[in-house]
């Protein structure tokens, strides 16, 4: 029942529309992808005032994050239609929660997964870049070139 109220902690407000259910789809997408995702997979980005307007600039870094976790979820070899309708269910119950329960809470159980397609999109990227650009045929050098160069990147990110 408190799905279908405005404010579950208000419930004098009333239940929700019919368009109402559109305008709080839209504005939980538009945090999750631009505050809860990016924050909860990159724990160093610090999250803005939730009362603040969405700036262009967590638009840009929300998509970017988005886009290399769809990629890597399309590259991955196996279970890749189970992790999307995994994904899709939780977010589709996500994206219909009431307003006012905000925050990277829900997304916990979450992390690993969307980390590992993020960390999975960007290796992807990169050997598809390889093959392509480069012209390399031997993909195990692309992996080994990865992991070297994350583990100099590491350094820096431990300092």
């Amino acid at each position: 029942k408190q799905i279908t109220q405005i404010n579950p902690y208000r419930p004098e407000m009333g239940e929700l529309e019919f368009l109402d259910w559109f305008t709080r789809f839209w504005n939980n997408l538009e945090r999750y992808i631009t505050r809860e995702i990016p924050s909860g997979t990159f724990n160093f980005i610090e999250v803005a005032n939730y009362k603040e307007a969405v700036s262009s600039t967590e638009w840009a870094v929300g998509i970017v994050i988005l886009i290399l976790m769809l990629f890597g979820l399309k590259r991955l070899k196996r279970f890749n239609e189970l992790i999307f309708f995994y994904l899709l269910a939780t977010f589709g119950i996500l994206l219909l929660w009431p307003e006012v329960w905000f925050g990277i809470r829900f997304l916990v159980p979450l992390i690993p997964l969307l980390t590992f397609l993020l960390i999975n999109g960007v290796v992807e990227l990169v050997v598809l870049s390889g093959q392509k650009v480069l012209k390399i045929k031997n993909t195990n050098a692309i992996y080994i070139a990865v992991v070297v160069f994350s583990l100099i990147g590491m350094k820096s990110y431990a300092a």
